[in-house]
């Protein structure tokens, strides 16, 4: 079993989680990001569909 197997795993179950995690932190980072929090947006909509795209 390598390491993305285990990650795999563990977030299996909490993807509802991760994805919150990933709006906190982008939110944090958006308000420091200035002319870039479109980015910083985009980011983390890509981040949150990479999460459901792994399977269950």
């Amino acid at each position: 079993m390598g390491i993305l197997d285990s990650i795999k795993n563990l977030i299996g179950d909490n993807k509802d989680k991760l994805k919150d995690g990933i709006d906190s932190a982008s939110g944090m980072v958006s308000g420091m990001a200035g002319d870039h929090a479109d980015k910083v947006d985009k980011a983390a909509e890509m981040a949150k569909g990479a999460v459901d795209k792994l399977p269950e």
